[in-house]
C-alpha cells in the first residue's frame, strides 16, 4: 500500500475520528507508580542531575507536554495526573496560552514553560530557501522571542524561564531546528532561560514520543516496555492532539497550516526567481 496514502489515513483517524485514549494513559502512569517510578520536573532533574537539587529518584518518569492545541484535552491530561499525584511540565504555545489554565498549573507545582516558534515563523514569512537562510535570520528570530516572553511573563505573572522548541514544517523544510536559537549562553542570560527541554536527553536512558507515525501510537518504543525493563530515567513527551479526535479544532488548525504552506511555497518560488 502507498505509504502516503496509510500515513494520511492515519492522520485523518487520529484528528477526526479516534476515540479518546486517555485511558491507556492513566494506565501507564500507574504502571509506572507500580513500579517505583518516580516524576520531576524537567527543571528539577536538570538541576539534580547538575548536583544542584534534590537527588534524582533511582527510577525517574520525566512526563513533558507539548500543548501545540487541544487545550480542552490537555486539562482532562492534568486531571489524570493530578488525581495520581504525579507532576511533570507544560509548554504552551502563543496560540494555546491560556492564563487561567496556567496559573492553575503552576500553583499545584507543576512547570510551566513556553513553547516557542520564533524561527519558523520568520523562515516562512521571508520564504527562506536554505539552512544558510534561516541561520541569518535567527537574530531577528531572538528579537522577536525576547519581546513574546516579556509579554507572556506580563500576562501570566510565572517567571517562564524553562522553553521547548516546538517543531514546524518550515524548520523541516530548510533542516534548522529552532533550538538553534537558545544555543547561545548569551541569549538564554538576556531572556532569563533557566533550561531548553532539549538539555536534559543525554541523561535521559529512554525517550517515547506519541508520534504520528502510521499504525505506532508511540514513537520509537512504547514507554511501557522501558518502564517493566527498569530503565532508570524514562522520558515521555506528550501531544494532546494525539490522544482523540477534535473535528472543529483540527480542521481549523489543519486549513491554517495549509494556508501557511502554501504562502510559504510561493515566497520560495518567488525568492528562488529573484536569483
Amino acid at each position: 500500500m502507498n505509504r502516503s496514502f496509510v500515513t494520511v489515513a492515519f492522520r485523518v483517524h487520529r484528528d477526526y475520528l479516534q476515540s479518546e485514549r486517555l485511558c491507556d494513559l492513566e494506565r501507564l502512569l500507574r504502571l509506572s507508580l507500580q513500579l517505583g517510578y518516580k516524576t520531576m520536573t524537567l527543571s528539577a532533574f536538570a538541576e539534580s542531575v547538575a548536583g544542584a537539587g534534590t537527588q534524582t529518584p533511582d527510577r525517574t518518569l520525566l512526563l513533558r507536554h507539548d500543548v501545540d492545541s487541544d487545550l480542552p484535552r490537555a486539562r482532562r491530561m492534568w486531571d489524570i495526573e493530578r488525581e495520581l499525584g504525579v507532576i511533570g511540565s507544560y509548554f504552551f504555545r502563543r496560540s494555546t496560552w491560556d492564563v487561567p489554565f496556567i496559573r492553575e498549573l503552576s500553583a499545584a507545582g507543576y512547570e510551566v514553560g513556553y513553547h516557542y516558534e520564533e524561527l519558523a515563523t520568520v523562515i516562512k514569512e521571508h520564504g527562506v530557501v536554505s539552512a544558510e537562510g534561516a541561520r541569518g535570520l535567527i537574530g531577528v528570530a531572538r528579537a522577536r522571542m525576547r519581546a513574546s516572553v516579556a509579554e507572556l511573563r506580563a500576562e501570566s505573572g510565572l517567571p517562564l524561564d524553562v522553553f521547548a522548541a516546538h517543531g514546524d514544517f518550515a524548520n523541516r523544510a530548510v533542516g534548522v531546528s529552532s533550538v538553534e536559537m537558545l544555543a547561545d549562553p548569551a541569549f538564554r542570560a538576556v531572556i532569563g532561560a533557566r533550561l531548553e527541554a532539549y538539555d536534559v536527553e543525554a541523561h535521559v536512558a529512554a525517550r517515547a514520543s506519541d508520534g504520528a507515525r502510521p499504525e505506532e501510537y508511540w514513537w520509537p518504543l512504547d514507554p511501557g516496555e522501558a518502564l517493566r525493563r527498569g530503565e532508570r530515567v524514562v522520558e515521555v513527551l506528550l501531544h494532546p492532539r494525539a490522544w482523540g479526535a477534535a473535528p472543529v479544532e483540527n480542521a481549523r488548525a489543519d486549513l491554517r497550516r495549509l494556508g501557511e504552506r502554501c504562502r510559504y511555497r510561493l515566497r520560495r518560488t518567488r525568492r528562488r526567481g529573484w536569483r
